[in-house]
């Protein structure tokens, strides 16, 4: 049997969700990054934004052109979608996970 609490004892391990196990965050992501293309006139679907996880700047600028032609901008884009889940944090009281 697992125990998960003793009193005064000490911890022994920490749990992170980095993949939404606990936590599915892929939805927040998706729409975030969806509003915040649409917004500079670039109709991201679903599909799109899931291919947008994990990449850094160099290959989301290339993913982002590739998807919608050369004034599509990564950086911008990105810095949209941040202050969209930030935005939703204040209004949902915190409750919008946080991401990068």
């Amino acid at each position: 049997m697992l125990t998960l609490y003793k009193e005064k004892s000490p911890v022994r391990g920490v749990l992170f969700d980095v993949d939404g196990v606990i936590l599915d965050t892929e939805c927040l992501y998706s729409r975030f990054w969806m509003e915040a293309c649409h917004f500079y006139g670039f109709p991201m679907t679903k599909a799109q934004s899931l291919q947008m996880r994990s990449l850094n700047k160099t290959v989301g600028q290339e993913k982002l052109r590739a998807l919608f032609g050369p004034a599509a901008d990564y950086t911008t884009s990105r810095q949209q979608r941040r202050e969209l889940r930030e935005a939703g944090e204040e209004t949902a009281g915190g409750a919008a996970p946080p991401g990068g």
